[in-house]
């Protein structure tokens, strides 16, 4: 079984944001994990009712989407 690092984050997003992410990727690439980050696109896996339902609830669309790419990884 292999261990993947998945992170998601809107492309436009502040230093700090962007810093912790960095953090995250060498952390994962210093353990030998694969790592994988998305931006808006991470959403594209879900099917468009959901989205639209939950359109102001983006931290549980964006946690369902990294489990259905969890499930593909």
């Amino acid at each position: 079984m292999k261990t993947v690092v998945i992170q998601s984050a809107p492309p436009t997003r502040p230093d700090w944001v962007e810093g912790c992410m960095t953090g995250v990727k060498q952390w994962a690439e210093n353990n030998g994990f694969e790592y994988d980050c998305f931006g808006d696109e991470v959403f594209d896996v879900l099917p468009a009712w959901y989205r639209q339902k939950l359109e102001c609830r983006g931290p549980i669309l964006a946690d369902l989407a990294r489990l259905v790419h969890a499930r593909a990884a």
